[in-house]
């Protein structure tokens, strides 16, 4: 099949730039026409031919042998396999002929060849390489093929010409991974024999005859070498590696670090080495180390040795486990250097072999020798136990440099080991412990570190075996060390431990201490008994961690059950822990029981781990006590305060989900029965007669203890409220005929008048919504009419409340469309009744009865078949919640209003989901042409629904139905047509004429929206007129409150329909604004225009700066000129949108900003920092309001503070495992905290450095001027008016602009003041500053008596004097020597019987230096003694 030439050789052009091209094609022209001539076909193989036989034969000028291999090298890949095989040794003949002078010892290549040389050699080097990839395994027994690779060989490690090498390295890689090259039958895929053999013998003779002058070869041999040698046979492989590991010996770094990457290829590949080879291969290593100079090489040395380990115990476990230990002793003095990639790097290479090669063989070894020699010191040590004494050794001083990184080697150590760490490495703990309380050691964040470790490793009860806590003693006892610090790191970090220790150690501690604590107080020591309470509180802070994940709670629990009842009763200061502790037991070992585990787990995973089946007993023995505990949890839930209820009500939800349904259900109905009866006694309306203290327990919270002499009268008011809370635990866990029954009881509630019962009651009814799906399906509408009516009536957390039910319900329809096993076979059915469904709609159904069909399936849960139809779905129940969810979103609660307008969304979704199901199919449209239709049809269905709102009397209505319209808008813009968009802003433009100015910015967002989301111009150029005329109208009537929305929408406009269009239309009062405007953006174009440039002059900050900054909230284009034509596409609206072919989004980078401000009654989302390592977490602007008892979910103490520490740590990692300490530390190790305010260090950077003349006139500056009478004194009233003058203005609104301009207003005024003194000075006969810049020769006399202008006179010399400006106070004259006076006023100022000035500024004259001029210098006379005091 002929092909053509560009085909064949694309890269070839006729005209090209190029002269070699430019040849190329001349001579592929020549053979091409040749190949015509033969009457052969236009393809690969004739060009092969030709070009062979050309060369073959010989029959071309020399200069085009080049040419020809280039044609040659390019043609080859296309030509099939068999045809090549079929030449191969004639091809490889003619190369080796071509080569032969390059790779001789007479010629060598050299970096003076030419450029036609070296396109000989790579295309050559290319064409052979290329045939012997090809060649098959029998053929490597020819001589041909071997003399050919041997001269790629040779120059690949050429020095001369870098392309060359490069090209004949990659052919070699090439050759040696080839199918053909490698013997299948071969241990490891060998190499073949003959190939092996020249690689090796070739790089072998490079390697023994290395010479300063060819290091070079040597280093490119050893990267050839590098991919070769896990290819040949042991016995090549260990000649080379004595070669390689002989060249490390000549101290070139670059050569000894490329000698240890080739001995580490043989740990990342196959090879054919036994456990043996390699375990001879490391001991070779470790006699022949690097120098300590070379720090590169220490660190290649290091990962060499850890690598080697690596695939050491991965070949033979059993041979490495006996000589791993020498690993960490020979390494060990890596720590001592002072070089960080050292350090860092063994500290790395030491954690990755103790969690690879400590294995159970090891560690079991090890505390056998341990236990069976632990009175004999001249024992053998285990390798376990070698390894230990040797990160011992770490902690001496030699390496204090790097305790840090030690302290880790042994918490990775600890982590291996686990439970075995005892009491194999107790006397590690008992240094570490020592050295945590020497006042030397400066690691105790590191060393806090490694106690976490081992607590979670061998447990709190072995870890206080080695360090008890001694809360007895005293804190400064040095024998006897009281360690209570202890005690919040075990609450924070105990887990997977055994209950019984608690029990047994720290529940009779407690006791102790509280009788202790008694016994004390009433003996008057008052600060005693306060420690004894707090110790007492902090023993019982570790229960929740004894109950993470119990390992013994089946055994343990019981003992312990009916104390822990008991002090649920009786101290209402536990109740908090314990109910905490009990919702942590279940709630974690729940989640481990429906976890499934990973594949494989590390032997640092398996110490602390819990199975699924170990986790269902272990539930099902503490699910005994349920039944116990849920009446004791009952009884305490009226006496306790608000933040310990919130936690009963967890372990309420806690104990209830473990419990059987016998007890469940019997529980339930108890506490219902009592709830009816506390219902019919105190009744569901609110009572007048009643204290409104003791009605609503939500607002009035109990901070004494109630005992048990209280009288039951409070109680009976508040028994309905509290019964109801307990009913919310149940909820999610009641099956179908107990959610009806509580639900009958609720319904009445959700009506009533009492607010905190209501709440309550609606608390119920979203847990329902949430985890009872069937039961809402089956009762849609009766649920929905319960509560859209009366919602505007209802109070914000009443509808807040309400509106998280209506999710609920939407989110369950949402799912029911995709759940299968809700809409079964009936969900075609509802397609064919559609009709009668409409029919019955059209004749006045007053009543929508919702039937539901239940099946069970094959898994025992029921089937639930929605019968309600779609259509009444989407006629009926979604136009009722339409209305009352817009004027929601107007609500002034954040969180009300914020639910509204998620709803609005999800409501948009649902309906585009009953249409997909009511959609019928059509001939020749597509199924996805079908539904997308059907999505269109459905969101203009529901705009309709929502314009409805427009019609409404009251402007609140109105702009709330065109707010939830644009966001609507703004979120399906997909399935909205442009034609429907028009329609709808040509409706909602006749509101412009409204007096409300609601409405009205309603109307402007609505147009900034559409403007944003859709190219096309028709949806508003209908309407501009009326648009421009009505931003003209109230950008003149009210310009502060529309001044933004105005000037943002002529720019959008004057951007889409260009300038001369916009002006037409604007009247004649208003192009001044538009004229202003476009001015505005012409100046901004030119400063990005200059930036782009490399410019930056010319242009002022302030003038380029929008007012309102609405350009600090847009991204605009930095490619093109904005157009101010029509129809512009360039501008950044249109950038917004992403067209459908570049398979892109929207960007609303530019729009949300300020649509969400001012449209969606929310402020602009700003990028979110992390704020995981805050103390105090915060979302949004608005303020915490502390006396909120929820104020304390904005507060983080331990998250933070572990994050933080986190943090430090994995900074220490990237640093060389140094943990930086932020702050400066003196020479007894105490921190330098300077107190600096971090903008005040901002400042300083951005200020430039002042000269120390500068700094001492500044100095002065302050309190002359505050003396002379100056308005510096009200600088902080000039800053509040700065403030409040630009408080509506973003781009003076930081502080720092506001200095700024205080200080030049400051400037102005000084500078204002100096005129109208230097004037008066004139006026008054020229005394002052002017007869000083005058410089007259006579002498001038004061003719002033005001002493107010004597002041002011004397002030303005003290300033123009501390601003370096020259005057007359004892300066002489250089003319006739006289000496000015100055009118006797006070101040500074010399008087008659004063010897000496007390107060001068001398200039200093550099050319007063000069000899050359004689210049005299500056007498000092009366200044101060000659050679004396001042």
């Amino acid at each position: 099949m002929s092909k053509t030439i560009s085909e064949l050789f694309p890269s070839l052009r006729e005209n090209s730039s190029s002269e070699t091209n430019k040849r190329l094609y001349a001579v592929l022209t020549a053979v091409t026409d040749l190949i015509r001539f033969n009457k052969a076909p236009i393809n690969a193989t004739s060009y092969f031919a030709i070009i062979l036989k050309t060369i073959t034969e010989n029959k071309h000028k020399e200069n085009q042998t080049p040419d020809l291999l280039k044609l040659f090298s390019l043609i080859l890949p296309q030509v099939s396999i068999p045809i090549i095989k079929n030449q191969s040794v004639n091809i490889i003949l003619q190369m080796i002929n071509v080569l032969e002078k390059y790779v001789t010892q007479e010629t060598t290549l050299n970096s003076t060849m030419s450029n036609d040389e070296q396109s000989l050699v790579k295309s050559g080097t290319y064409i052979l390489g290329y045939v012997l990839v090809l060649a098959e395994s029998n053929q490597w027994s020819t001589p041909e093929y071997l003399r050919g690779y041997s001269y790629i060989l040779k120059l690949s490690v050429n020095n001369q010409q870098s392309k060359i090498r490069q090209k004949a390295a990659e052919q070699v890689i090439l050759i040696l991974n080839s199918i053909g090259a490698i013997q299948t039958n071969a241990k490891g895929g060998g190499v073949h024999k003959h190939l092996a053999n020249v690689t090796s013998q070739f790089s072998h003779e490079i390697f023994t005859n290395v010479t300063h002058e060819t290091m070079g070869t040597a280093f490119y041999a050893l990267n050839i070498v590098t991919e070769a040698l896990c290819l040949l046979p042991p016995s090549l492989i260990s000649l080379l590696l004595e070669d390689i590991i002989k060249l490390t010996s000549l101290s070139n770094s670059p050569l000894t670090i490329a000698c240890y990457k080739a001995i580490g290829s043989l740990f990342f590949k196959t090879n054919p080495l036994i456990g043996s080879h390699i375990q001879q291969l490391i001991e070779v290593l470790f006699q022949h180390p690097p120098s300590g100079i070379d720090y590169k090489s220490t660190v290649s040395y290091t990962e060499l040795l850890t690598q080697s380990y690596l695939y050491f115990v991965k070949l033979e476990p059993k041979l490495c486990n006996q000589h791993v230990h020498k690993y960490f002793s020979i390494l060990m003095n890596n720590f001592g250097s002072d070089k960080a990639e050292i350090t860092k790097c063994t500290m790395n290479g030491f954690k990755s072999v103790i969690y690879e090669c400590i294995n159970l063989e090891v560690i079991q070894q090890g505390i056998y020798s341990f236990q069976q020699g632990s009175g004999n010191a001249n024992r053998e040590l285990s390798p376990l136990e070698s390894i230990i004494s040797t990160i011992e050794s770490g902690l001496r001083l030699t390496f204090k440099s790097s305790w840090d990184l030690v302290l880790m080697i042994i918490s990775a150590l600890f982590e291996q080991l686990g439970p075995n760490a005892y009491p194999i490495m107790n006397n590690t703990l008992a240094g570490l412990d020592q050295l945590y309380h020497s006042p030397e050691f400066h690691f105790q964040t590191h060393c806090r570190q490694v106690f976490i470790q081992v607590l979670s490793s061998i447990g709190p009860k072995n870890f206080l075996t080695i360090l008890p806590l001694n809360l007895d003693s005293h804190p400064n006892d040095k024998i006897k060390i009281n360690r209570n610090w202890l005690l919040p790191l075990m609450r924070d970090n105990i887990k997977y431990t055994q209950l019984s220790f608690f029990i047994e150690y720290f529940y009779p501690m407690a006791i102790a201490m509280k009788e202790r604590g008694k016994q004390v107080e009433m003996e008057g020591r008052l600060v005693e008994a306060k420690n004894l309470e707090i110790l007492y509180s902090q023993v019982w802070d570790l229960l929740p961690g004894f109950l993470n994940h119990p390992l013994d709670s089946d055994v343990s629990f019981k003992v312990i059950a009916r104390n822990l009842g008991v002090a649920l009763s009786d101290e209402p200061g536990l109740r908090i822990v314990i109910c905490a502790a009990l919702t942590q037991m279940i709630n974690k070992l729940k989640d481990t029981q429906i976890t499934k585990p990973p594949v494989y787990i590390p032997l640092r995973k398996q110490h602390h781990l819990v199975t699924q089946e170990r986790a269902t007993q272990l539930l099902k023995s503490v699910s005994v006590f349920s039944k116990n505990y849920l009446p004791i949890l009952f009884n305490i839930f009226p006496t306790s305060n608000q933040d310990q209820r919130y936690y009963i009500l967890n372990a309420i939800e806690a104990l209830v989900s473990i419990t059987d349904s016998v007890n469940l259900n019997t529980i339930f109905n108890s506490l219902i029965t009592k709830l009816v009866e506390a219902l019919t006694l105190e009744g569901i309306e609110k009572k007048q007669t009643q204290n409104s203290s003791s009605m609503d327990t939500t607002t009035t919270t109990t901070t004494t203890t109630t005992t048990s002499t209280t009288t039951t009268t409070p109680k009976e008011k508040t028994k309905k409220y509290y019964l109801t809370d307990l009913t919310i635990g149940f909820v999610k866990h009641l099956d179908e005929e107990n959610i009806k029954i509580l639900y009958k009881i609720i319904k009445p509630q959700l009506k009533c008048s009492d607010p905190g019962l209501q709440k309550r009651s609606y608390k119920i009814l979203v847990k329902i919504c949430e985890y009872h799906e069937s039961f809402i399906l089956q009762n849609l509408t009766k649920i929905k009419a319960l509560l859209v009516s009366n919602l505007m009536q209802s109070p914000s957390t009443i509808k807040k409340t309400r509106l998280k039910c209506l999710r609920e319900i939407i989110i369950s329809l949402t799912k029911s469309s995709y759940n299968k096993h809700l809409l079964t076979e009936e969900e075609l059915e509802l397609v064919a009744i559609n009709e009668n469904e409409k029919q019955q709609l059209e004749n006045n159904t007053t009543t929508t009865t919702t039937t539901t069909t239940t099946t069970t399936s094959t898994d025992n849960k029921p089937k639930v078949k929605i019968n309600i139809g779609w259509v009444q779905l989407k006629t009926k129940f979604i136009p009722s919640l339409i209305p009352e969810i817009i004027l929601c979103t107007k609500e002034t609660n954040v969180k009300c209003r914020e639910m509204a307008n998620e709803l609005i969304i999800e409501i948009g979704k649902v309906m585009c989901l009953i249409s997909a199901k009511l959609v019928k199919p059509k001939k020749g449209v597509s199924m996805e042409d079908t539904i997308t239709i059907a999505h269109n049809e459905a969101i203009h269905e529901y705009l309709q629904l929502m314009m409805a709102g427009l019609a409404s009397i009251t402007p609140h209505m109105v702009s709330a139905s065109i707010v939830s319209i644009a966001r609507v808008i703004h979120e399906f813009y997909r399935d909205i047509t442009e034609e429907f968009v028009g329609q709808l802003v040509t409706t909602v433009l006749v509101l412009l004429a409204s007096p409300h100015r609601e409405i009205v910015k309603a109307v402007f967002g609505l147009v900034r929206v559409v403007i944003a989301t859709f190219k096309d111009t028709d949806s508003i150029k209908s309407q501009l007129e009326v648009l421009v005329n009505g931003l003209a109208k109230w950008g003149g009537i009210d310009k502060n409150y529309f001044r933004t929305i105005v000037q943002i929408l002529l720019e959008r406009l004057i951007k889409r329909f260009g300038f001369d269009q916009i002006y037409q239309l604007v009247p004649e009062d208003f192009k001044k604004v538009v004229t202003n405007i476009r001015k505005k953006n012409e100046k901004k174009e030119k400063a990005k225009e200059l930036l782009r440039n490399g410019g930056g002059g010319g242009v002022d900050s302030n003038e380029n700066m929008d007012e309102n900054g609405d350009d600090s909230k847009s991204q605009k284009s930095k490619k093109n000129k904005k157009s101010k034509n029509t129809g512009d596409d360039d501008d950044d609206d249109e950038q917004m949108l992403a067209s459908d072919e570049e398979h892109s989004d929207r960007d609303h980078s530019e729009d949300d900003a300020d649509i969400e401000e001012f449209l969606f009654n929310v402020k602009p989302k700003k990028t979110k920092k992390d704020t995981k390592d805050n103390f105090l977490i915060k979302e949004g602007e608005d303020p915490i309001d502390f006396l909120d008892r929820n104020a304390f979910s904005h507060l983080s103490a331990k998250a933070a503070a572990d994050i933080v520490a986190k943090q430090m740590f994995a900074k220490a990692a990237k640093n060389g495992g140094k943990l930086q300490n932020p702050f400066q530390l003196d020479e007894d190790g105490r921190m330098i905290i300077e107190s600096s305010d971090s903008e005040d260090e901002g400042k300083r950077k951005r200020e430039r450095k002042k000269s120390f003349l500068d700094q001492v006139f500044e100095e002065n500056e302050e309190a002359y001027e505050r003396k002379a009478g100056y308005h510096v004194t009200k600088a902080k009233g000039l800053k509040n008016k700065f403030k409040q003058d630009n408080h509506d203005n973003s781009d003076y609104s930081d502080d720092d602009d506001i200095d700024e301009n205080l200080s030049r207003y400051n400037d102005d005024l000084k500078s204002n003041f100096t005129r109208r003194t230097n004037a008066k000075s004139v006026r008054g006969g020229g005394f002052g500053a002017k007869s000083v810049m005058g410089g007259g020769n006579k002498s001038v006399k004061s003719t002033r008596t005001n002493k107010n202008e004597g002041r002011i006179e004397t002030a303005t010399l003290r300033y123009n004097r501390v601003r370096g400006v020259d005057h007359l106070v004892n300066y002489q004259d250089r003319d006739n020597k006289s000496t000015k006076t100055v009118a006797k006023t006070k101040g500074d100022n010399r008087k008659r019987d004063q010897k000496f000035e007390p107060y001068s500024y001398i200039k200093l004259d550099p050319k007063a230096l000069n000899k050359r001029k004689g210049a005299r210098p500056t007498s000092f006379t009366n200044v101060k003694k000659k050679g004396g005091k001042k």
